[in-house]
């Protein structure tokens, strides 16, 4: 089963190390690393950067509810989500989906986010201000959407309308 762990700042080696003393088993940790380049005058620097800031996916084909709950003093851990035993759907296909898109490195390819497909967004101005579209399709200048699926909308690109995705 996957579970989802928001770790402290820099302490994955002490949250790994601990994990695998209180659990028995095989644990698989995963969280989607990147390569940030920047530049400036004088130098390039460039580090990797965990795609989901503190959070790491953790699988143990044990571990169950009852067992998170023994879990939630390890050192390094702020928490383990609730939710995570309820979307095990949604997480095996998040975690795929950025495997698929890893380098020999493990590192995450620049076509990850070119492939993203967000179905959700929200109006943040203008007379349709917070109400949520599904996205049905994008062309050159438009995109077609669809209001609590029953009024399609058509949003011109060239109009700077505010979005935000969900």
């Amino acid at each position: 089963m996957w579970f989802v762990a928001k770790i402290k700042p820099n302490q994955i080696e002490i949250f790994k190390k601990s994990l695998k003393e209180k659990v028995i088993g095989n644990v698989e940790l995963y969280y989607p690393k990147m390569m940030i380049e920047s530049t400036n005058k004088y130098n390039k620097k460039s580090k990797v950067v965990n795609l989901l800031g503190s959070y790491v996916f953790c699988f143990n084909k044990d571990l169950g509810q009852t067992k998170l709950l023994s879990l939630k003093y390890l050192k390094g851990l702020n928490y383990f989500l609730s939710k995570s035993i309820i979307n095990q759907n949604d997480i095996i296909a998040f975690v795929s989906f950025c495997k698929s898109f890893e380098n020999k490195n493990g590192l995450l390819n620049s076509s990850f986010f070119l492939n993203l497909k967000p179905k959700k967004f929200k109006f943040m101005s203008g007379p349709l201000n917070s109400l949520f579209f599904n996205v049905l399709k994008v062309d050159k200048n438009k995109i077609i959407g669809e209001l609590n699926n029953k009024t399609k909308i058509i949003i011109d690109k060239l109009r700077c309308y505010q979005f935000l995705n969900i």
